[in-house]
């Protein structure tokens, strides 16, 4: 006597699509400047307003035009030669240690990613570090050599 196994299967597929639409905002980034003595700390900031503030991730700053500053993990920021001088923070601020005359130079911008439509932008502006130690030492020159008015 044989049995025979007799098996049903069945497969139901369900296909549920949702489309997403993403609605462009216009939004600007700004970077303020910052004054500090000289040989302190420095810390720059990009200003995200409030409504993307969730949708957007700080990834680098830029110093100058091509030298990025990016997190201290990145195989690319530790190529840099000015290693312990710039830090990018989990916050996204810009930490500049030391700050010196040469910092007064240089301009600095943020650059965030959409973590929806992974763009990466750049701030409007660039900010500056302001060495308070010059202004001083210019009002100084400025008030040892007056000048005559007549």
């Amino acid at each position: 006597m044989s049995s025979k196994l007799i098996v049903f299967y069945s497969c139901f597929v369900f296909f549920f699509s949702l489309d997403l639409t993403v609605v462009e905002q216009r939004f600007v980034i700004e970077v303020y400047d910052e004054f500090v003595p000289s040989g302190s700390t420095a810390i720059l900031r990009c200003h995200i307003p409030a409504f993307m503030r969730d949708l957007l991730d700080i990834v680098a700053w830029l110093e100058g035009s091509t030298n990025y500053i990016l997190p201290d993990d990145s195989h690319h920021y530790s190529e840099r030669s000015d290693l312990h001088k710039y830090h990018l923070l989990p916050s996204g601020e810009l930490l500049i240690n030391k700050i010196d005359s040469n910092d007064a130079l240089k301009n600095f911008r943020c650059q965030v990613k959409h973590r929806i439509t992974q763009e990466k932008i750049l701030s409007s502006n660039s900010g500056r570090v302001f060495v308070s130690d010059l202004w001083r030492q210019k009002l100084i020159q400025i008030f040892s050599h007056p000048t005559n008015l007549n």
